[in-house]
């Protein structure tokens, strides 16, 4: 940083000398006392002293440009502590005659190198304690001012902005960010560099929160590369190991693998206990993990006390981060109301809505989560006026941090839609209805059995509103696709009696009888054909 000019960087650089030269200073005195007393000749040991000192002071003018120039000077210093002077100066003369050549160029900000650091360290510190508004500008700066050179800095500064930014639902940015840490690292660092793990372990973390059809393809090998690099570690760290297998497990847990998801978590259980007390913090982000994939599986009685016990944790720890009280609080609402415990699980959303939203940013990704629970709960508790509430809520935040077409909204418009047409606000329970068809088209594609649904749903809402042709042409579609999926057309007897329905009320009695037909020999077991019988009117 060119504004502080030459002497801060010196006097910043001259901290890491001051031992030595405290210590010439120091064995020196005395000989200047004896010396004015007796005006003896220098003996050997003044010379050596002396020469000590000049090394030293010489040291302090050639203060280092980049890594290799504080690698460079470490050397001179540990030469002179040592007593090879003679090398101590054939070092420093390196020294003065590179920087001598480099004199025309701009030099390395080793001040700026510091205070980056500081800054990465503050900002690190804030993210951990999920203080995250606060942290993204600290790394941001500490990237600013990182000089070029330090490469490992400046790829760890941007993995730990990345990762700020996807706690914060910020995902765009984030995976812009982890884009330019990964292109930087595999241009300028070892493939096998410990750095790595943390950048592929964060991209695999954003993948999972982005939840992509192709999410299990792209995230998994960064995963298990992490974890390979940070086992193959000369002496690994078994905090760390635990941390990739712990991302594994969620990523397991994403793709409803419950029996692998649970070893891995057990995995990560046991290191965490063999190295924390029982009443760590990772030790409870642990006992939360193996408490999910209990709870997806049904088995609550086992999931209960987990998330009870990762909560007390959580809870007497005194820096625990909220936004991992408010996720232990979900998971245990999500099992409160599975088990019709719609009391305990309103108060539990309730609590988790505001640490999210005192804590968690506008776009945390949970909050989303959370306030679609709620609208469920409503629903369920026949608040229809809340649950809307809710429900809207938590389709504007989802739209706003996944996009309008992302997979998850759908959980969301379903019930909308539902709720809306039981009310009779067709306009309304129309526009969503769509939209869900228009999303699980996106993601699916035009023949998966959820677009068959959606078609489905869209044929009963034309058929209740008196719009027939219209239905006909969805209640057919989704009907095909149905049976294109399933030969044997078990799953679609509830949709083919109201597919009958509409043909009577459009006066075809006949293809109405076909119909029926099919769902006699669906329900018997007799010979049934392949395809939808042929039921539409040829001509005019």
């Amino acid at each position: 940083m060119r504004t502080f000019g030459r002497l801060p960087v010196v006097l910043a650089f001259s901290v890491l000398l001051s031992p030595g030269i405290a210590g010439v200073r120091a064995a020196s005195d005395p000989e200047r006392k004896e010396a004015s007393e007796t005006v003896a000749p220098e003996t050997a040991e003044q010379a050596k002293l002396k020469r000590r000192a000049a090394l030293l002071q010489r040291l302090t003018r050639v203060p280092p440009r980049d890594r290799e120039g504080m690698e460079r000077v470490k050397r001179v210093l540990d030469a002179v502590r040592g007593g090879e002077m003679e090398l101590a100066e054939r070092l420093l003369e390196q020294i003065e005659a590179l920087y001598t050549t480099l004199e025309a160029q701009a030099p390395g900000d080793v001040l700026n190198f510091l205070l980056a650091d500081m800054a990465a360290r503050d900002g690190e510190r804030k993210r951990q304690r999920q203080e995250l508004a606060a942290a993204v500008p600290l790394l941001r700066k500490a990237l600013e001012l990182a000089p070029p050179w330090a490469v490992k800095e400046r790829v760890s500064h941007l993995v730990g902005l990345g990762k700020a930014l996807r706690e914060l639902g910020r995902f765009t940015e984030a995976g812009k960010t982890l884009d330019e840490a990964r292109q930087l690292a595999e241009s300028r660092l070892s493939s096998e560099n410990p750095l790595m793990a943390d950048l592929l372990d964060a991209q695999g973390a954003l993948l999972i929160d982005l939840d992509r059809p192709d999410t299990a393809t792209t995230a998994e090998p960064l995963l298990r590369r992490a974890l390979v690099l940070r086992e193959g570690e000369p002496e690994p760290i078994p905090l760390l190991v635990a941390r990739s297998v712990a991302r594994l497990a969620r990523l397991r847990l994403w793709q409803r693998q419950f029996d692998v998801a649970e070893e891995l978590a057990r995995r990560a259980l046991r290191i965490r206990l063999d190295q924390l007390a029982p009443n760590d913090l990772e030790v409870a982000k642990s006992l939360f993990d193996l408490g999910v994939v209990r709870r997806m599986r049904g088995e609550f009685a086992t999931a209960e006390p987990l998330l009870e016990q990762a909560l007390a944790i959580q809870e007497e720890g005194l820096d625990t981060p909220h936004l991992d009280i408010a996720a232990t609080l979900h998971a245990r609402a999500a099992m409160a109301q599975q088990s019709g415990r719609l009391d305990d699980a309103e108060r539990f959303l309730q609590r988790a809505l505001g640490l999210c939203r005192q804590y968690g940013g506008t776009d945390y990704p949970l909050t989303g989560v959370v306030l679609q629970d709620l609208g469920l709960l409503y629903l369920e508790r026949k608040s229809p006026t809340e649950a809307e509430k809710y429900l809207r809520q938590a389709l504007l935040h989802v739209e706003r941090v996944y996009g309008p077409e992302h997979p998850r909204l759908n959980a969301i418009v379903d019930p909308l839609a539902e709720l809306y047409r039981s009310q009779g606000r067709d306009a309304e329970a129309e526009a969503y209805l769509r939209k869900s068809f228009s999303v699980a088209e996106h993601k699916l594609g035009a023949h998966h059995n959820q677009v068959a649904d959606r078609h489905l749903r869209l044929g009963r809402h034309y058929r209740e509103t008196g719009r027939l042709a219209e239905a006909e042409h969805h209640y057919r579609k989704g009907l095909e696709i149905q049976r294109e999926n399933d030969p044997s057309g078990t799953r679609d007897t509830r949709w083919l009696r109201e597919y009958a329905t509409l043909l009577r009320d459009m006066k075809r009695p006949l293809h109405a009888r076909m119909i029926d037909n099919l769902i006699d020999s669906i329900v018997t077991g007799g010979p049934q054909a392949t395809t939808m019988p042929s039921v539409r009117v040829e001509g005019p």
